[in-house]
């Protein structure tokens, strides 16, 4: 049951981030790799979630979350348990970051405003 959750899931995340990233060929290799089946679900979690939140507000530059998102090729890279371990902890950090722009609408939407206000006419 666990390769088949994974397998579903894995597809699920690429067919969602195709608006943003292009993972399909990470993703295979990363689920093709010797890493426990446990990590693996963790991994995947992480995406999805990162995926869920990808549209939250992070800053004016556009750039920024594309950087931000560039973690998710770095964790799907990983080869072992050793690398994940390394490479989820940004991971890990950027999804809070997202969920907290997204579930704090209020917030964030000030924080919005007052960047527009802040950066008007600079162009990134």
């Amino acid at each position: 049951m666990d390769d088949e959750i994974i397998s579903s899931l894995s597809k699920e995340i690429v067919e969602k981030f195709k608006s943003k990233l292009n993972i399909e060929e990470e993703m295979k290799s990363f689920i093709e790799t010797s890493i426990t089946k446990d990590t693996k679900k963790k991994v995947l979690e992480l995406l999805y979630l990162c995926q869920l939140y990808s549209d939250a507000y992070i800053g004016p530059d556009p750039r920024g979350k594309l950087r931000l998102l560039s973690n998710v090729y770095s964790v799907l890279k990983a080869q072992n348990e050793e690398e994940v371990k390394e490479k989820i902890v940004n991971l890990e950090k950027i999804v809070t970051l997202m969920k907290n722009a997204e579930t704090n609408p209020i917030l964030t939407t000030k924080i919005k405003l007052e960047d527009i206000q802040k950066y008007k006419g600079v162009k990134f």
